[in-house]
């Protein structure tokens, strides 16, 4: 209480005699910036990261079985009947996956067709990231007769310049396999045309990457009756994924494997988590640089204040009660800064993500209008608690060895 007392009145002397309220001044402003600069940041990250989670959920399954190697398997009335009997699926459906060659008028690309089964709208929202068309990939019209339907990504809708209105059809190449070497390519593909009936914009990676038709389509252009690559699962309502994932793991055998939503982008969730880790500490040596100022503060103060340390070291105030009286005073300047940036950095984060003040630029491919910010209490304890263990560490160390050099000093003038 002695330190606190003497560190508190230094701290809010309101005398101007020199530079140094000056320098406190600054130090504490720049702790403020720095602390409130790092909540922001990490807000919007946090408000970015759920964002692409929200829309890879749109489209990923809550589960998904693959083969554990390999790349098909067999749809089995068995198989079927394994995950009809476990309580927490609510839907499940076979889907296959294959590259082919997209051609659309004279504009070819590579893309990845994906045959699904008439539930597939069950299992997943893409129906609700439908930007234009209908999900409808069999007998899409009502006045033409045509069997099949396609849905393409927004991206690959854009290189090939699908019209919807047009009515043209988009050709499927894809290998196939097995077969011998011709002069004549074109018994090494498969070839069927389709209608392309919508078009959906998710995210950059599925939207460049897949056209969407039905599985009765995709095993006649694969010559693939009755094969799947995956099957993909709906759990029911308020069921742990993990402990369904394990479940069915038992049931499906170990020739297959069951991934949650994490497991299909590890590496994209990795990613994303390394990211926020190396902003965080990339800004906490911003703020250790940043702390040289209460270095600066508090050396000043110790400089101006040798009088009153002389007559405290005479009255018999220990050496130790002296260090933690100007230790104290600068771990206030972190404090406040701390207290100041991180209130001023959730307030400008909440603005933001009740308001949406700062607008995203209008070019008409952004899904939302804005920054998308989330704040998170784990990120204001973090902050506050990192910038005040930093204020400790070099308020301490700074009083340390100042206090007693200075101490130094007066006993050889002492003794002069």
């Amino acid at each position: 209480m002695f330190a606190f007392f003497f560190a508190k009145r230094y701290f809010f002397s309101k005398k101007i005699r020199n530079i140094i309220n000056l320098i406190s001044g600054i130090s504490v402003l720049a702790v403020t910036i720095g602390s409130a600069a790092l909540i922001i940041i990490l807000s919007v990250f946090n408000g970015i990261d759920e964002l692409v989670k929200s829309l890879l959920n749109t489209f990923d399954p809550d589960l998904k079985i693959e083969l554990a190697v390999g790349k098909n398997f067999e749809m089995s009335e068995n198989f079927s009947q394994k995950l009809t009997n476990i309580e927490e699926i609510a839907h499940f459906s076979y889907i296959i996956e294959e590259n082919a060659l997209l051609q659309y008028s004279s504009r070819k690309f590579v893309g990845t067709i994906l045959g699904v089964q008439d539930n597939f709208t069950q299992i997943t929202g893409i129906d609700s990231m439908m930007v234009s068309g209908v999900f409808k990939l069999k007998n899409p019209f009502e006045d033409h007769i045509v069997e099949n339907g396609a849905v393409l990504g927004s991206g690959i809708a854009n290189k090939l310049s699908v019209s919807l209105s047009s009515l043209k059809l988009l050709n499927i190449w894809v290998p196939l396999a097995n077969q011998k070497f011709s002069l004549d390519p074109s018994g090494l593909f498969s070839k069927a045309p389709v209608y392309p009936v919508g078009v959906f914009s998710i995210q950059q990676e599925y939207d460049i990457k897949y056209v969407i038709v039905s599985l009765d389509y995709a095993h006649e252009l694969l010559k693939k009756p009755n094969k799947a690559s995956a099957v993909i699962i709906k759990l029911k309502n308020n069921t742990d994924a993990k402990y369904a994932a394990k479940k069915i793991a038992l049931f499906v055998g170990p020739e297959y494997k069951v991934l949650d939503r994490y497991q299909q982008h590890s590496t994209l969730y990795k990613m994303m988590k390394s990211e926020k880790k190396m902003i965080f500490i990339i800004f906490i040596f911003v703020l250790l640089i940043a702390s040289f100022n209460g270095i600066g503060s508090i050396t000043m103060l110790i400089l101006d204040k040798k009088h009153d340390i002389f007559i405290l070291s005479a009255l018999g105030v220990t050496e130790k009660n002296i260090r933690n009286i100007f230790a104290l005073n600068s771990s206030l300047i972190f404090f406040a800064g701390a207290f100041f940036g991180v209130s001023f950095g959730a307030l400008i984060s909440y603005i933001q993500q009740k308001f949406g003040i700062i607008g995203l630029p209008e070019t008409g491919t952004f899904i939302i209008d804005s920054y998308p910010v989330k704040i998170l209490t784990e990120d204001i304890i973090n902050i506050f608690l990192s910038v005040s263990m930093i204020g400790i560490f070099f308020s301490w160390l700074s009083s340390t060895i100042l206090i007693k050099n200075l101490s130094k000093t007066l006993v050889q003038n002492k003794i002069n």
